[in-house]
């Protein structure tokens, strides 16, 4: 049998995201279901209000002294608080003039860098600039040893995805086989258009 998140066919597939994320470290399974109950189906506000205070909750695991006994716990509470935020403000862009538009990002964003920051081999936001844009990516190595030659991975999300959501769907699978990771954002991708509206 199939479990329908939502009777919203649109919310119900915009649930399955986080859950694929959740393989590697991205979401959480049982936060996720129940916050879909908590959506009205077609009620934008509904969805992107139900993401917004689960990443403040997960958001508020990270931060809690009592929680960071492990290094793990805190940087998978960072990793989850990323995907909430960014779940958050995906169904907003109805409105682009929505002040949250650029603050859930902002969220987003910090929070994914605390995360990539606390791996066990950090990793870190590079620029290429060209004469008409610049490309925004993301490094991670698969080593400490830059003395050895390794295969590369170069991702671009499709459309308009946010490089932040490649991690936990190509690039943690392709680290634990020894490849270096690099995702990118060119112009029409997410930091592009959140760049423009601040």
């Amino acid at each position: 049998p199939i479990y329908i998140l939502s009777t919203d066919e649109p919310f119900h597939f915009e649930l399955l995201v986080p859950l694929g994320e959740s393989i590697y470290g991205g979401a959480d399974i049982g936060p996720i279901l129940r916050t879909a109950k908590n959506i009205t189906p077609g009620d934008f506000d509904s969805f992107s209000t139900a993401f917004f205070n689960l990443a403040n909750y997960k958001k508020s695991q990270a931060e809690d002294p009592a929680l960071a006994y492990n290094p793990v716990n805190v940087r998978e509470s960072w990793f989850a608080a990323s995907t909430y935020f960014c779940r958050a403000d995906f169904y907003l862009h109805v409105n682009w003039d929505d002040p949250r538009i650029n603050i859930y990002w902002g969220e987003q964003i910090s929070a994914f860098d605390k995360a990539i920051a606390a791996l066990p081999i950090p990793g870190h936001r590079v620029k290429t600039s060209t004469s008409d844009f610049d490309i925004e990516a993301i490094w991670f190595p698969a080593s400490t040893d830059s003395n050895t030659n390794r295969p590369t991975l170069i991702l671009g999300n499709g459309y308009d995805g946010a490089q932040e959501g490649l991690y936990h769907t190509v690039a943690v699978p392709g680290l634990a086989r020894g490849w270096n990771v690099i995702t990118y954002e060119g112009p029409g991708h997410p930091i592009s258009l959140h760049l423009i509206l601040k």
